[in-house]
Formats: structure tokens, sequence, C-alpha cells
């Protein structure tokens, strides 16, 4: 697990084979595995979202923003994203929900 600021921090100069080493808390050091093998994959489907020159591909932020591929992901833009992802799950946590269950919530119903 990083924290945010670890994860905004991290470049791909501190990938080493399946290690990820970031500057976190205490200003120190640590190594945080990738035994994943499907990280990998997703880590190389974003860079190719990303559609950035090969010579940028694998260098500087580990993460960008998809819009703005030159732009490392911020606080703000990892916020938006949960709150994107929050409404998501609820909207698909409604639909899923019994007529029932949505009226045991929502009296007014």
């Amino acid at each position: 697990m990083l924290r945010e600021s670890e994860l905004i921090g991290a470049t791909w100069e501190a990938v080493d084979d399946k290690v990820l080493k970031v500057y976190g808390k205490g200003r120190k050091y640590r190594l945080v595995p990738i035994v994943d093998p499907e990280t990998w994959t997703y880590l190389n489907s974003y860079t190719n979202e990303l559609r950035l020159p090969l010579h940028q591909c694998f260098h500087g932020a580990l993460l960008c923003q998809i819009d703005h591929g030159d732009i490392p992901l911020t606080k703000h833009s990892i916020e938006h994203l949960l709150l994107s992802l929050k409404s998501h799950f609820r909207s698909i946590t409604t639909l899923a929900a019994s007529p029932e269950q949505l009226r045991q919530e929502d009296p007014s119903r």
C-alpha cells in the first residue's frame, strides 16, 4: 500500500525489477514490492493510454493525468477520482437494489 503523497511522488526511475522505491513518511525511503502481474499489465496499458512519445513513456512521474499526459497526478486529481468512483459505485448499488431495499432506506418512496 502507498500513501497518497508516495503515490504522487512515485517515478518510473524508482521502479527496479519488481520493487518500487518510495520516499515516504519520516523522510525515509522504503521498498514496496510489486508482486501482482496484473499491476504490470495495468501500468503498461495506462502508459499506452497516455499516448506519450516513446522517449517519455517510462520516465518521470509514474502516474500522470490521462487528459494531460505531461502533468503528474496531484492530491486534487486523486480526490476527484475517488469522488467519481464513489458516485459510480453508489449508482451501481442503487440500480442493483430491489424496490423493497430502496423503501427501507428511504421511507418516503
